[in-house]
């Protein structure tokens, strides 16, 4: 078998009038081959269906299959570590491709039988979601639920359309399903609807019974059943699985279902009262916290224990209270405040050095008003990030955008926006919050070129933005934290210039218990300034020959 372009020179060199042998000499192919592709012509080489190849998982294919038939129930993950324990060098893959092809179909499972009740035996209640438009608001829908009852026995449904779901809500709604029935049924089933269950511990709970004499009292069970999986628009069952009521099933009675069958054209109550607009305007306002407490307001109301402006001022309250936890909490989320720090669980009695009305002054935070800068200085365990973090807080709380990080974080994520070409962008996003805060700076040494990013961010930030900074040493050893003495005179030129400096001196809160552990030196009250080292005197006389003083005895 030659190549095609063999063939297309034999069939040049033929036409150019050179003999067969002359060709064989020419391309090094033998004659009967030339002579053959000649006689052949220009046509393109067919070339056979190629031979089988074995593939690494032919050896355990008759095992798969006597597996795989006697249990069809095994998964590939089992039987792929069979097969490495018999030798299998394949992969995972191969296993699950080859019993994809081999494994027997299941079985269709079919369907169960309809569930069938005595009369007056069990009902199942059920809310349904819907997103309507109102015809005064044409521009903005609204959520709606559709509370249903559907007899175990008649399968006769009533139904009803709510803003909510509260307990209230839903003993109304109840006491009206039974009043339009004529009775209550024995048993009430409930798929795990928390209004009915809302702790979902207790075994059994009872609601109240219906104001009609013949109405018994109501019990259900706390875990809530499931319909039976029947197949798709089957009417039958109202509360399967994963599936809602559509507003098709209202209907009335069918013929010969009893005595007493009620029509269900007036099932729906389109009369609203004052509360249900009330509580319509609540969920346009998108006041979830008043909506929950506005039942409870308007029994005390009516039982005269408040006055109308109180009964406004607990709704507005509740709300205002809720948005503000959620404010506070997204805040301190975004600000990276992972662990919660009060000024209130700081032990000044630890650090007498520390005085107590100076910090208070700080929490009313009249510095990041003026955009100066805190300085915490001292050594480790001190507190120094802990009154950071609680003045973060009441920031938090005063409605200030705050960010934590330590200097480690900054200075890696300026260098990784100036590898990115982003730099700017990045600086600009350090300057968003009004506090700034941040920790442990003199701990890790800085990476060189960090001095310099950390000065853009600081010279972006002069006297437009508040910080908070921390360290364990001296303004003086600065120098010798960001690794250049020029960077570090000009972040102290201007973090220094607005700047309120509270040194802390004392020992650690984090070793009281375990003091007499630590050497006396870390014991003491050192200032953070490192102390003054006097040189060596220097050797009077002629130096010795070796170049090394001789050592005295």
């Amino acid at each position: 078998m030659i190549k095609i372009g063999e063939m297309m020179m034999i069939l040049d060199l033929h036409r150019q009038g050179l003999s067969v042998s002359a060709i064989a000499r020419e391309s090094g192919i033998d004659r009967k081959t030339v002579r053959k592709y000649i006689a052949r012509g220009l046509e393109a080489p067919a070339y056979g269906p190629r031979k089988p190849r074995q593939a690494v998982i032919d050896p355990f294919t008759a095992y798969l299959r006597e597996r795989v038939t006697r249990y069809p129930g095994l998964t590939g993950s089992r039987l792929f570590r069979e097969l490495k324990d018999l030798g299998y060098g394949g992969g995972y893959t191969a296993v699950t491709d080859f019993l994809r092809d081999v494994r027997p179909a299941a079985a269709e499972r079919g369907y169960e039988v309809r569930f069938e009740t005595p009369p007056g035996e069990q009902a199942q209640v059920d809310f349904a979601q819907f997103n309507v438009v109102f015809a005064d608001e044409p521009t903005t829908p609204r959520i709606v639920w559709l509370f249903s009852m559907v007899l175990g026995f008649s399968r006769l449904i009533w139904a009803r359309f709510v803003v909510h779901q509260d307990l209230p809500t839903v003993l109304r709604c109840h006491a009206g399903a039974f009043e339009a029935l004529g009775g209550a049924p024995r048993e009430v089933l409930y798929d795990r609807m928390k209004t009915a269950d809302r702790r979902r511990r207790y075994r059994r709970h009872r609601l109240q019974p219906c104001p009609r004499r013949s109405c018994p009292p109501l019990w259900f069970p706390s875990q809530g059943v499931s319909a039976l999986p029947l197949r798709r628009g089957h009417s039958s069952w109202l509360g399967r699985q994963g599936r809602s009521a559509p507003v098709g099933l209202l209907r009335r009675r069918r013929p010969g279902d009893g005595e007493g069958a009620t029509s269900m054209t007036n099932a729906l109550d389109t009369t609203p009262s004052t509360i249900d607009r009330i509580s319509h305007d609540l969920v346009g306002l998108k006041m979830p916290r008043a909506l929950e407490a506005l039942d409870h307001v308007v029994r005390r109301l009516e039982k005269g224990e408040i006055a109308a402006l109180e009964a406004m001022d607990i709704l507005l309250s509740e709300e205002l209270t809720l948005r503000e936890n959620s404010r506070i909490k997204t805040a301190l989320r975004m600000g990276r405040l992972a662990t919660i720090k009060t000024l209130a669980g700081f032990d000044f009695s630890f650090q007498p050095s520390l005085d107590r009305d100076r910090i208070f002054t700080l929490a009313q935070l009249g510095f990041v008003a003026r955009c100066e800068v805190v300085h915490f200085l001292g050594p480790p365990g001190t507190g120094k990030s802990h009154l950071a973090i609680a003045l973060a807080v009441e920031a938090v709380k005063a409605g200030k955008s705050v960010y934590f990080c330590t200097l480690a974080e900054l200075i890696a994520a300026l260098a990784r926006a100036e590898r990115e070409g982003r730099l700017q962008e990045r600086i600009r996003f350090f300057c968003r919050p009004a506090l700034l805060v941040v920790d442990e700076i003199g701990y890790l040494p800085v990476v060189h070129g960090g001095g310099n990013l950390f000065f853009q961010l600081v010279n972006a930030r002069y006297e437009k933005g508040a910080m908070v900074l921390t360290s364990n040493r001296g303004f003086a050893e600065w120098g010798e934290v960001f690794g250049d003495p020029v960077v570090a005179t000009a972040l102290l030129d201007r973090l220094l210039h607005h700047a309120v400096v509270v040194q802390i001196e004392g020992s650690s809160y984090r070793l009281r218990q375990h003091a007499e552990l630590m050497p006396e030196h870390l014991r003491s009250k050192a200032s953070i300034t490192p102390p003054t080292l006097n040189p060596p005197s220097r050797p009077r006389g002629r130096p010795p020959k070796n170049g090394h003083p001789s050592a005295t005895v």
